[in-house]
């Protein structure tokens, strides 16, 4: 009778210290897991474009990155509020147009499609529209099902101000290019083809202009690259001794 209440409590025994053992290996497993959820946050947090990560099947955003909140809510909203689509911000076409819900780039990948490089505008709760870029793909577990989606969006307000630079800088450069190849064209068209018919002092005067004009140009195209070099990090500086003034 003893050796079998042993034999009991052996059993007991040993079942209690599996399911201890069972018990530290889920809790390592849990504490390696919030590991990696939080060096997943801090590796989200440092990227410049915003990160979500929306659920089916209206996608709810359960994870955004720093980036994605302040470009979704402004940077005045407390830490870890989550956005929600109609009510803190919209998506619009990128031509200022409403967008269709279901055409809304999580939704989208929550259907299976990928979307790359898409321009949107993001109209904020308190009015300010965002120029934005983008990408958005599912999720899918080990069945190849997809149980989430994710969106990264990146703010191209000053890619569109660059841009818009760049186009007045080539309005300029193209009228300031077209005055002197106006006067250069004019003076060689009337010297070639009128030229026996003035007199000398007319003919000089369209020459000096032609030759003034060929010069603005050249020093213009000279500026253009050297602003080219400049900025591609070619230009050699020169250097020259100065006299200073005592």
């Amino acid at each position: 009778r003893d050796l079998d209440v042993v034999q009991i409590l052996a059993a007991h025994a040993a079942t209690a210290i599996d399911r201890a053992h069972l018990y530290r290996q889920v809790a390592a497993a849990r504490l390696q897991a919030e590991e990696q959820r939080d060096q997943l946050r801090t590796i989200l947090d440092s990227l410049p474009a915003g990160v979500l990560i929306q659920a089916p099947p209206d996608g709810a955003i359960e994870l955004g990155n720093s980036a994605a909140l302040a470009l979704l809510l402004g940077p005045s909203f407390p830490s870890g509020t989550l956005p929600v689509s109609g009510r803190d911000y919209r998506m619009l076409q990128s031509d200022g147009t409403p967008l269709p819900n279901d055409q809304r780039p999580g939704l989208r990948a929550l259907r299976g499609e990928t979307i790359r490089s898409k321009q949107f505008l993001v109209e904020r709760w308190d009015g300010q529209r965002l120029p934005v870029l983008a990408q958005a793909g599912p999720l899918r577990d080990t069945r190849g099902d997809i149980v989430r989606a994710v969106v990264v969006l990146q703010d191209i307000t000053r890619l569109r101000e660059a841009e818009q630079l760049k186009d007045d800088f080539l309005s300029l450069v193209s009228h300031e290019l077209r005055t002197p190849v106006t006067s250069i064209y004019g003076g060689a068209h009337l010297l070639a083809h009128q030229g026996d018919s003035l007199d000398r002092a007319t003919r000089d005067e369209l020459l000096t202009d032609v030759v003034a004009e060929s010069e603005r140009l050249d020093q213009m195209l000279s500026n253009l690259l050297g602003l080219a070099a400049i900025q591609a990090g070619r230009l050699d500086p020169t250097t020259e001794p100065v006299l200073i003034q005592p």
